[in-house]
C-alpha cells in the first residue's frame, strides 16, 4: 500500500512524492517575469541511530569479505558496493588483517575517529524520520525522463543536490530530522514549539537549514504528520539505516587512509636521509 500524503502525488511508492505549482520568476535586466513550472519534491525515509559499535561491527565486516593479495596496475583503485568499501578495500593488506582479526591498537584508532557515540546501558537507540524537500523545475524532470535517465528515487536526490541548479534558486531546501517515539512520530505539539522558535539542531528536531522559514518548515511538517499518523502507515517508509551505516563508517576509514599515507611520507622520508648519510660516507 502507497502512504498518501495531502496535497502530494506518489512518484516512486513510499519514496518520492511531487507536487506541481507554477511560480512567477524575478524580472531579469531587460527581461519581463517569466511563469515557471515547478515540482515541489518530498522524498521521506527513517533510519536507526548506527552506534560506535554498529560502525565498528560494520567496518570489520566489510574486511571479511575483502578480497586482499590482489596487485593493480598503477593509478587504478579497487571497487567497493558502497563508498565504505571502496575505502576499506583501498587499504593496505595489513591494516585490512588488523581489522578482520580485531588487532586492539587498529580497532582503538578507528574507534577514536567515529563519530557516533556508544550506546548507554539500558537505552534504546534513536529512530528518525528523516525527510528530503526541494524544488525541481518540471522542463528538467520531463526531459531526464524522456532521456531514460530517471531509474529510481535516487535520481531525485542527486538532482535536488545540483549545485547549478541550487545557483538558480531551486534544488534542496532543507532536510528534516524528527525523532520517534516507540515506532511512531514525536508529539507535534513539542515540534511546534521547535518550529516556532527556528530550533535547527536539537535530539529532537533537525533542520538542515538554520536561517529556515518557520511556515515553510512547518507546512512540510503538517503534511509529513497527516500521512504518517499511524504506525502501520511508518512501517511503510523506505529505511535507510545501512546507508547511514555506511556514511558513519567512512569517516575511521578516510582517517586510516590518512594515517597510511602519513606512514609512507615518513618512510621515504627516512629512507631519503639515509640515503644522504651513506653518500657522505
Amino acid at each position: 500500500m502507497t502512504i498518501q500524503i495531502p496535497g502530494y502525488t506518489p512518484i516512486f511508492e513510499n519514496r518520492v512524492y511531487g507536487k506541481d505549482e507554477t511560480v512567477t520568476t524575478a524580472a531579469q535586466a531587460g527581461t519581463a517575469p517569466k511563469e515557471l513550472l515547478i515540482r515541489k519534491i518530498l522524498m521521506p525515509t527513517k533510519y536507526t541511530q548506527p552506534t560506535e559499535d554498529d560502525v565498528v561491527e560494520y567496518i570489520q565486516s566489510k574486511a571479511r569479505n575483502a578480497v586482499t593479495g590482489l596487485a593493480l596496475p598503477p593509478g587504478l583503485a579497487k571497487t567497493g558496493s558502497t563508498k565504505a568499501a571502496e575505502l576499506l578495500n583501498n587499504l593496505p593488506d595489513q591494516v585490512i588483517q588488523h581489522l578482520r582479526i580485531g588487532n586492539e591498537q587498529c580497532i582503538e584508532f578507528v574507534r577514536q575517529n567515529i563519530s557516533a557515540l556508544q550506546l548507554e546501558e539500558g537505552k534504546e537507540q534513536d529512530k528518525y524520520l528523516h525527510a528530503r524537500y526541494g524544488i525541481l523545475p518540471v522542463t528538467i524532470i520531463e526531459k531526464n525522463a524522456e532521456a531514460g535517465a530517471i531509474k529510481s528515487s535516487d535520481w531525485y536526490t542527486t538532482a535536488l543536490m545540483n549545485d547549478d541548479l541550487k545557483t538558480k534558486g531551486v534544488g534542496q531546501r532543507f532536510t528534516l530530522k524528527i525523532l520517534l517515539q516507540n515506532g511512531a512520530m514525536y508529539s507535534k505539539t513539542d515540534i511546534d514549539f521547535l518550529v516556532k522558535h527556528r530550533t535547527h539542531g536539537s535530539r529532537t528536531l533537525e533542520v538542515s537549514r538554520q536561517n529556515y522559514d518557520p511556515a515553510e518548515v512547518n507546512d512540510i511538517i503538517g503534511r509529513l504528520y497527516a500521512g504518517l499518523s499511524s504506525i502501520p502507515e511508518m512501517e511503510k517508509v523506505h529505511d535507510i539505516t545501512d546507508k547511514i551505516l555506511d556514511e558513519e563508517a567512512c569517516l575511521p576509514l578516510v582517517a586510516l587512509h590518512k594515517m597510511v599515507e602519513e606512514q609512507l611520507m615518513q618512510q621515504q622520508i627516512m629512507k631519503q636521509i639515509m640515503r644522504q648519510k651513506s653518500q657522505r660516507t
